[in-house]
């Protein structure tokens, strides 16, 4: 038979402490060391708006980039499509996603202009060979150049 007493208090809150940020992901840390670093930027099908959900992985690269330590520091943007369509419009296409990255960082994180040189591959390039009509392939690679 259970006991009858008071009821029991509540706990009280406990203040918990904050957690340290989280390591930066890979390729932001790659890309900070100077090493290549492929980031899954995603494009819409035949697009080259900037897709809102990749937009926070655009905020890590441009702080690093403005980050004290890369400051001279400058940076390849390479733009890739899939393999649907023909080579002449994939280059065109894959250079405007390049741009589009470059602009957005130039606009929105003040990372100058001429410190990030464009290039577009199209369907050259894809980064799932076995599968060149897949969504993977609509990238962008950032190569940190040094200073």
């Amino acid at each position: 038979e259970p006991l009858a007493g008071p009821p029991a208090e509540p706990p009280a809150h406990v203040a918990m402490p904050a957690l340290p940020e989280p390591p930066p992901e890979p390729p932001v840390a790659a890309l900070k060391a100077g090493l290549r670093a492929v980031f899954r930027i995603g494009f819409d099908f035949n697009s080259a708006r900037i897709r809102p959900e990749s937009q926070a992985v655009l905020d890590r690269i441009g702080a690093v980039m403005t980050a004290p330590e890369a400051v001279n520091a400058r940076f390849r943007i390479i733009g890739h499509t899939d393999a649907a369509g023909r080579d002449a419009a994939n280059l065109k296409l894959s250079q405007r996603r390049a741009d589009a990255v470059a602009d957005y960082l130039a606009q929105r994180h003040g990372v100058r202009r001429d410190r990030l040189d464009t290039a577009g591959k199209g369907a050259r390039e894809p980064l799932l060979p076995e599968t060149p009509k897949a969504a993977e392939n609509r990238r962008v690679e950032i190569v940190n150049l040094g200073g």
